[in-house]
């Protein structure tokens, strides 16, 4: 998916100057995240607003907010939304997520969504905008839920994407911000791989977790899985 255009059914994602580009993380956290449909939608570090563009696409009646740091990309997501069929719901924010929650009453979001910068142990990359999408540094998981915390409505949902072997620290972080899981869905590329991510929800309730399980692809290498598609039908095109 690290093509300058990546065509979905009903939009299509330029990504010229992004350091990071469209990619399966993305796609599965969008088609995955959420549940009743919400009025006020919040992606933070949206990138080329790929999730964004799969909530405005999935929630017609939802007010679509996105927050993106990088220059590059958020360049990016703005010709993007500007291009799509929802530009009118759409609305894209410069600021650091802490500056930007801040900036903001409380409880303001039904869904909040997020595919973070989880490289944290990688070495700095000597590309400033590729070590700001990629690196934890610039936004970690405490500064995130202190952020998702505030500006979570009280039954609102926050979803996001993170690697499957870091899920303890997820669960510590969010209990320290009052947030408990309510969903979770283990991920493998194939059946026979370990688990590599770990999709997760979190609410202000009190902690019931629904465990669901995804294979990404085939065991053969024959392309996507048959769940995997049944997931995302409605965003890949030739579905």
């Amino acid at each position: 998916m690290g093509s300058a255009e990546f065509r979905f059914q009903q939009f299509t994602i330029r990504q010229p100057r992004a350091a990071l580009r469209v990619g399966t993380d993305g796609v599965l956290l969008g088609a995955w995240a959420g549940g009743d449909p919400p009025r006020t939608v919040l992606d933070i570090g949206t990138g080329t607003g790929l999730i964004a563009l799969m909530m405005a696409q999935r929630f017609p009646l939802a007010s679509v907010h996105a927050v993106e740091i990088e220059e590059g990309a958020r360049l990016d997501a703005f010709e993007n939304f500007k291009v799509s069929p929802w530009a009118d719901r759409l609305h894209l924010v410069g600021n650091d997520i802490s500056e930007f929650a801040q900036s903001q009453p409380s409880g303001i979001y039904d869904l909040i969504v997020c595919n973070p910068p989880y490289f944290r142990d990688s070495m700095p990359s000597a590309d400033r905008p590729a070590l700001m999408a990629r690196h934890q540094g610039e936004m970690n998981v405490h500064q995130l839920f202190a952020a998702v915390r505030h500006l979570l409505a009280e039954d609102g949902t926050f979803s996001m994407v993170y690697p499957y072997q870091d899920l303890a620290v997820l669960q510590t972080e969010a209990s320290n911000a009052g947030l408990f899981m309510s969903r979770c869905c283990s991920v493998r590329t194939k059946p026979e791989k370990p688990w590599s991510r770990v999709l997760t929800e979190w609410s202000l309730g009190q902690e019931t977790t629904i465990h669901e399980q995804h294979v990404l692809m085939e065991k053969e290498g024959r392309g996507y899985s048959q769940e995997h598609l049944a997931l995302t039908k409605g965003f890949y095109l030739g579905q």
